[in-house]
């Protein structure tokens, strides 16, 4: 569906880039559309020149739905999701907004704050992260599915135990 068959909500990815020029795209966008956005600019962490527009300019109270906490997959899915959720839902849709403020404000300043002050938890071996000794060696096919079968034909079954 495009712009001018008006749809029930718009998702917008910036990934980075002008934060000027994204904030006056969602201006223009936001007059006639209600807009998620997914800032997938930085992984658990938005733009924060888009946001300081956002915020500036009273964007930010007005989008459908905002997020920056994490990958940019999750981040996606979880403006997509929340958009469409809470239209029509004014307080509900104000709540999530003001949640994901704090998510955005953590990843610019809470996250690195704690990583600047406190060691990981698990110090790095040989075998990666794992705290218990080298990574299990895990099995591709864990459960029986007739008529299934992994590309090249091989049928899906349970691993052994």
């Amino acid at each position: 569906m495009g712009l001018e068959e008006g749809p029930h909500l718009v998702l917008y990815l910036h990934g980075g880039g002008d934060p000027r020029r994204a904030a006056l795209r969602l201006m223009d966008l936001m007059a006639r559309h209600p807009v998620a956005l997914a800032d997938l600019s930085r992984v658990n962490r938005g733009d924060a020149g888009l946001m300081a527009y956002l915020r500036d300019l009273g964007l930010y109270g007005r989008l459908a739905a905002y997020a920056s906490w994490g990958t940019p997959a999750n981040n996606l899915g979880s403006a997509l999701a929340q958009g469409g959720l809470f239209l029509g839902r004014e307080e509900e849709r104000l709540m999530r907004l003001a949640e994901a403020y704090f998510q955005h404000w953590w990843g610019e300043v809470g996250r690195p704050w704690v990583r600047a002050r406190f060691p990981e938890p698990c110090p790095r071996r040989p075998g990666g992260w794992w705290p218990f000794g080298p990574m299990p060696s895990w099995r591709a096919a864990f459960w029986t599915s007739r008529g299934s079968a992994f590309p090249g034909g091989a049928p899906l079954r349970r691993s052994p135990a």
